[in-house]
């Protein structure tokens, strides 16, 4: 019952989800509830490698994932260190040991996308014998129980080109309550099962287990800040993105990396179309830049290490007074120079572009690892256009969590996104962005891809906005600035289009969970957002009155 409540409700591993069609291991797979979750993650074109040496546990695990309808989980039933060997065991059989790389050469494994430890103090000795598997993992988390082991595991995940993190309890428990919301039936049955066994430190009905720990005037390791039992989460450098399980809005990070969250479990879709193979596309990745020195390097520096490498990279600045040129030139030689704003910046990417998918990004976005990659499948099945998730790095400030909580609400919704990755033909058809707006554009793209009936795909992995305000001025000064340019799209489109400026979004009413599970974040979003709105509605009333502009002409294509 407390592997269910880990698994399930803690969320202590949903920082692993990849996306579908992944490679996960399982080390410690015991009964098989992470396996289970795991494949269904990963889906039917996924892989899942389950690792337990416990015969019974083993039996378990198969019986589990029969009963569950699990057709792509390996089962392995050897421990994990570091070398081979088979030695005796307690109840006069036999046990294999054997290495991580040993298991990816015999399955002939070229990747795995994330990998979950938890092998009852063998963490240590399984990583320093698993040097090439470590090299081709995405996400790790291991889970340690001793501060010797925390250290080594630490130490052994960060000269393997990881940054190293871990989860705040508080963030574990956000989780916690918010599922036990969403699935009151499930827990209430795990809470019976408890109830019926030995009710010690850990054991016993979870929901009285805080009462009696603060009668008694003690705790169990997990709840304490200083204990040894830490879920070590390790993310694959160039990212250096901080750690976060399925909340994201605070998270201590060991290795003090700047960075930003990670991906959420239980993500929609919007659409979801089946992989196909074929050549390699080329992807234009046009950056529109204006004195962006301090977070271009970021940016491009993770572009460079996507795992998709036909990668153009065109740079459109607008004038900036700062070194972003200079920046740009040393990641490619295609760099212009023009405004007056953001759309012609875009539009000017896109005519010079060679490639059959253009990518539009600003430069203090950070993408993961397999961004391009799930954007290319997407568009190969059939989408014309790909849907990138963003979110926003949370240790920037106060207001970064905030804005965090918001975006959180957008990863299953239709209504208040945009694609900015596109079948470039697609794009030079639909006359680009309006150069006639500044604030908005994106909405004005999105109503005109869904009004010409073209297929919209969505990703699992995520852009990371690093540019976040850092204080209520911030917030302020720009959304006036986006106020005084709203009239013309305001005046373009009816009631209907315009209410996605609104503050009021449906949204938000289906993630009243995560409001209610951080009610100081809440309290700033309710301030942010009056502060957002007050401002806009400001520059929107003082400035002139513009006459809407017909729909844009298809944009001449420069590369035919």
């Amino acid at each position: 019952m407390n592997a269910l409540l880990e698994v399930w409700y803690l969320g202590a591993y949903d920082f692993l989800r990849p996306a579908a069609g992944a490679v996960m291991i399982d080390a410690g797979a015991n009964v098989g509830l992470f396996s289970v979750r795991a494949s269904r993650w990963v889906g039917e074109r996924g892989r899942v490698i389950a690792i337990e040496p416990d015969a019974g546990s083993c039996r378990l695990l198969t019986q589990n994932l029969a009963r569950n309808s699990v057709h792509n989980v390996t089962v392995i039933q050897k421990a994990l260190g570091d070398e081979e060997s088979t030695r005796a065991d307690a109840d006069g059989g036999s046990r294999e040991t054997t290495t991580l790389d040993r298991i990816m050469d015999e399955l002939n494994l070229s990747t795995v996308n994330a990998l979950k430890m938890d092998i009852e103090g063998a963490e240590g000795r399984a990583l320093r014998a698993a040097s090439r598997c470590l090299a081709k993992v995405d996400k790790v988390v291991v889970e340690t129980h001793t501060p010797d082991l925390f250290g080594e595991v630490s130490h052994l995940l960060e000269n393997s080109g990881f940054v190293v993190s871990f989860p705040p309890n508080s963030l574990l428990f956000a989780t916690f309550l918010r599922n036990v919301i969403r699935n009151p039936a499930a827990y209430l049955s795990a809470e019976l099962g408890r109830a019926a066994r030995p009710w010690d430190l850990t054991g016993g009905p979870a929901t009285l287990l805080p009462l009696r720990w603060a009668l008694e005037r003690r705790q169990p390791a997990v709840m304490d800040s200083r204990s040894p039992f830490k879920l070590v989460i390790g993310t694959r450098r160039p990212m250096a993105v901080a750690p976060g399980l399925p909340t994201h809005h605070g998270v201590a990070n060991a290795s003090r990396t700047a960075s930003a969250g990670l991906s959420k479990a239980e993500r929609a879709p919007l659409l979801v179309y089946p992989v196909s193979s074929s050549p390699a596309e080329l992807v234009s990745v046009v950056v529109r830049t204006k004195n962006s020195a301090q977070t271009l390097e970021r940016c491009l520096h993770s572009v460079a290490a996507q795992t998709y490498s036909n990668i153009q990279v065109i740079i459109v600045d607008n004038h900036s007074a700062d070194e972003t040129v200079e920046i740009a030139k040393r990641y490619t030689d295609r760099v212009l120079v023009l405004g007056p704003e953001r759309c012609h910046q875009s539009n000017a990417g896109a005519r010079v572009s060679d490639g059959e998918l253009v990518y539009f990004i600003d430069p203090d976005f950070v993408l993961e690892r397999h961004v391009i990659e799930e954007a290319v499948n997407q568009v190969r099945a059939g989408a014309d256009a790909v849907v990138i998730t963003n979110r926003s790095d949370p240790s920037i400030s106060f207001w970064a969590k905030v804005r965090n909580l918001e975006r959180d609400c957008y990863v299953d919704d239709s209504e208040h996104v945009s694609a900015r990755f596109l079948r470039r033909t697609v794009f030079l058809s639909l006359g680009g962005y309006d150069e006639d707006l500044v604030a908005a554009e994106d909405y004005d793209l999105q109503i005109r891809l869904r009004a010409g009936n073209y297929r919209i795909g969505r990703v699992q992995a995520t852009e990371w906005h690093i540019g976040e305000p850092k204080s209520l001025r911030e917030v302020a000064s720009k959304h006036h600035y986006y106020g005084t340019t709203l009239r013309s799209y305001v005046a373009k489109h009816g009631p209907a289009d315009n209410g996605k400026l609104l503050p009021f979004r449906r949204a938000f009413a289906r993630h009243w969970v995560d409001f209610a599970c951080h009610p100081v974040l809440s309290t700033g979003f309710l301030i942010y957002l009056t502060v957002k709105y007050g401002a806009a509605l400001a520059g929107y009333l003082s400035s002139p009155k513009r006459r809407a502009r017909t729909e844009p002409p298809a944009l001449a294509d420069q590369n035919p």
